[in-house]
């Protein structure tokens, strides 16, 4: 293979090419909305096999809605330990004991649960968050983070972090108003250098609210847009299995693999900072 091509592919991958001085950071992609029912989870699961899909990488998909997560369940993995046992091995944490808190899925993703039932023996602070981001991002190309409803101090390291900070909302006038609460809300946070994106998700072009009136009422250009299929996207969270992988042909799926590969394309050499 030919330096230029290798180069090309590097750039694809989110690495620098072989022969660079280093491994460039990790990608953190935080997917938030303050809005219940939006399918925060379904975007971040199914983005997240897309991204592995589209760049042969090293995804791993981080769930830290810490009362109600609920990925390891969408994905029908059973987590032998989760983010509360993990947090215990600092301030002694590294890769090599973070992978053993990793659980690895079908698609070549791999996992860091959170099980809502369960306690560690104080609340996860801020510092741990910190703390667990920057050992990711030093041995993962892109990290995907399934945030909660809301914006709690311990997480802000997850939006100051971000690269990316994907605001998931669905053509509904609530929603919409919503989303617009929302993005004020993370504008107050304090060293916040992420591009912030609007997903469109359920998108019904048979709706009165189409992505060209979402746009207007957003005054924004949207991010990505995916399109309703309700009865595939049930049946895809039933049984656990990521709609890219139980119809990779159907709309839907189309739609995360373009979300997947206008962030490959969008990669640039430049290495996004973040503020951990």
């Amino acid at each position: 293979m030919n330096r230029a091509k290798q180069d090309q592919e590097g750039k694809l991958k989110g690495i620098i090419p072989r022969g660079g001085m280093e491994k460039r950071p990790g990608q953190i992609i935080t997917v938030f909305s303050s809005k219940g029912g939006v399918g925060k989870t379904f975007v971040s699961i199914n983005l997240a096999v897309s991204l592995g899909q589209k760049t042969g990488g090293k995804v791993v998909l981080v769930d830290l809605d810490l009362d109600f997560g609920s990925a390891a369940l969408s994905l029908n993995i059973i987590a032998p330990c989760t983010i509360w046992d993990l947090v215990t091995e600092i301030p002694g944490l590294d890769l090599e004991i973070m992978e053993n808190y990793l659980v690895n899925h079908r698609s070549g993703i791999k996992l860091l649960a959170v099980n809502p039932q369960q306690q560690g023996s104080g609340a996860i602070n801020r510092e741990d968050i910190k703390t667990v981001l920057e050992i990711l991002r030093s041995g993962f190309d892109f990290i995907l983070l399934d945030m909660p409803s809301r914006i709690s101090e311990p997480l802000e390291p997850a939006f100051q972090a971000a690269n990316y900070l994907f605001l998931v909302t669905t053509p509904e006038i609530a929603a919409l108003r919503n989303i617009k609460s929302c993005l004020n809300k993370v504008n107050c946070l304090k060293n916040l250098s992420a591009v912030t994106c609007i997903i469109l998700n359920k998108a019904d072009f048979r709706s009165e609210l189409k992505p060209g009136d979402v746009e207007k009422n957003l005054n924004c250009r949207l991010y990505g847009v995916l399109p309703l299929e309700q009865r595939l996207a049930s049946s895809s969270l039933n049984q656990g299995i990521p709609v890219v992988l139980l119809r990779p042909r159907s709309r839907i799926s189309r739609g995360f693999q373009d979300l997947a590969q206008r962030l490959v394309v969008q990669e640039k050499e430049t290495v996004f900072p973040g503020n951990i």
